[in-house]
């Protein structure tokens, strides 16, 4: 019979040594972490609300400047909401002071906002539906936030005294941003840009909102009212004019009365405006003549200046990008970019994150627009001169390519653009290669594309696409080799799924483009 083997217990007190050594009577190191290296940490979490929320309950050390940034932004959008917000400061009075930016909704119809999302949650937003600012919940925030909000952003429709009301009292308001700006009146702009004597940005949009059922009829309605508040203004006594230092104007030429009261020198003083932002408006019915005022009263001081042409899915559309360039292209002496002396940047866009266009990339548009900028068409006509002229362009296209065949003939299109003419002239781009090269100050040249893809296999398509951007980046080095060599010369593009449109989606109220080139511009 077999042995049964012994087994020996070990007892607590023969357990094994413990690889970590007492520490009874050592005591706890704690490690301080500078409050600016905490604020650099969750700056980098400022896209995202969730994180921002846990970053909060971390230690005692993170929950104020974590709550600082989560306040920094809010929105009120119903007369509940505003209840909810309210209920919750009680305990926290003082969080509202570090809100810098507020943003309004007020939709007469409980409408999705299209693209626009919430700041808070980065789900897509809806209006309340009822009018909420006259009411006690939203007037409540007034004393609170008046002193500390300095960006104002509005989607506001219909505009009514208790929305005059509401907003006027933000008078340190340094940034106002209205969209469906149609639905504001040359009366109610020229009283905000009365009362609010800080404001130095004003972006206008017309997104969002259904045509008018007759737009001739609409539009030759404001050329009346644009008439008769220009003589009111005249006839009127105001103080010191606002200093604008940036102003983007989103599809907003039809609509002359506001222009008009942008463009009057006794409400605003354009001597110092730096940044404009334009993108051509896709309404039937439009005037140049009001643009063309901004651009002789402020093109002089102006540095960087940003173009938008609308997506060309439609031929009306495309027609009308046409008269935009025939505008401003067809005779540079005449052209209002002629005021354009001191231009550093210039930023070409086709199509936009919510608009991809599905025509080839035609660069002698582009070109158009270049040789009406001053410094460049004196060079052409004069030669070389020792003057201030431009630093960077930056083209920027949205292309959207629906199967690999789309693919195939879109960029067979583009290839074309890159060869030498039957008769032996220069591709374009060899020529744009030598204008720069040329330009005493110039820094750098940027090509950048932003591809969608539409498919049932968007991985082959992206694969296609990688190849044949491979192709197209080689052939833009080969036709700008002294941008090349001179390292001035940045191809980059990127690809995104039409299923995941909500990576390209700006926070509630924000132009991607638009706020990038911020940053830049207040470098410069």
């Amino acid at each position: 019979m077999a042995k049964k083997k012994k087994t020996t217990k070990i007892q607590a007190s023969q357990a094994l040594t413990p690889l970590v050594p007492h520490t009874d009577n050592i005591p706890l190191q704690t490690f301080h972490i500078p409050t600016e290296l905490i604020m650099l940490i969750l700056h980098e979490l400022s896209h995202s609300p969730s994180s921002l929320m846990q970053a909060s309950l971390v230690c005692r050390a993170w929950r104020v400047p974590a709550q600082q940034l989560i306040f920094s932004s809010i929105y009120l959008r119903s007369d509940a909401q505003c209840k909810k917000l309210q209920k919750f400061l009680k305990g926290h009075p003082s969080l509202l002071s570090n809100t810098s930016r507020l943003s309004i909704v007020e939709y007469e119809k409980s409408h999705h906002l299209g693209n626009l999302i919430s700041v808070r949650t980065g789900r897509g937003l809806h209006s309340g539906g009822k009018p909420y600012l006259h009411l006690p919940g939203a007037m409540s925030f007034i004393p609170s936030l008046a002193a500390s909000v300095r960006s104002l952003d509005l989607f506001v429709l219909p505009w009514r005294d208790s929305t005059v009301h509401f907003v006027q009292h933000f008078k340190r308001v340094q940034k106002l941003r209205v969209h469906g700006a149609q639905s504001i009146s040359a009366e109610t702009f020229q009283m905000l840009l009365g009362e609010l004597v800080e404001l130095n940005d004003i972006w206008l949009s017309t997104y969002y909102y259904h045509l008018p059922q007759n737009p001739e009829s609409d539009f030759d309605a404001r050329l009346l009212r644009a008439a008769d508040n220009s003589v009111a203004i005249e006839q009127s006594r105001f103080s010191t004019p606002i200093s604008l230092k940036r102003l983007v104007l989103m599809e907003a030429e039809h609509l002359p009365d506001l222009l008009e009261t942008l463009s009057n020198e006794k409400l605003t003083n354009l001597s110092g405006l730096g940044y404009l932002y334009l993108r051509w408006t896709t309404r039937p019915i439009f005037a140049f003549r009001f643009v063309d005022a901004l651009f002789q009263r402020g093109g002089s001081s102006l540095k960087t200046l940003v173009v938008e042409i609308p997506k060309r899915h439609h031929m009306q559309v495309y027609s009308r990008s046409h008269l935009h360039f025939d505008h401003y292209t067809m005779n540079p002496e005449l052209s209002p970019l002629k005021y354009l002396t001191g231009l550093r940047k210039l930023k070409i866009i086709t199509g936009n994150d919510m608009g991809f266009s599905t025509q080839p990339f035609l660069i002698s548009d582009h070109l158009a627009l270049l040789y009406a900028i001053p410094s460049i068409h004196q060079h052409r006509k004069l030669g070389p001169l020792q003057i201030e002229t431009l630093h960077k362009v930056q083209f920027k296209i949205f292309l959207e390519l629906g199967h690999s065949l789309y693919v195939a003939d879109t960029f067979s299109e583009w290839m074309e653009a890159f060869e030498p003419a039957e008769d032996g002239t220069l591709c374009e781009w060899t020529v744009l290669d030598t204008l720069l090269a040329e330009l005493p100050a110039f820094k750098q040249f940027s090509l950048d594309i932003v591809l969608r893809l539409v498919g049932s296999n968007e991985r082959r398509l992206g694969q296609q696409f990688d190849a044949q951007m491979d192709d197209l980046r080689d052939r833009v080095e080969a036709c700008m080799p002294k941008t090349r060599q001179s390292n001035q010369l940045k191809c980059d593009y990127r690809v995104v799924s039409k299923n995941l449109e909500d990576d390209l989606r700006s926070p509630i109220f924000v132009d991607k483009d638009a706020d990038e080139d911020e940053d830049e511009h207040d470098d410069e």
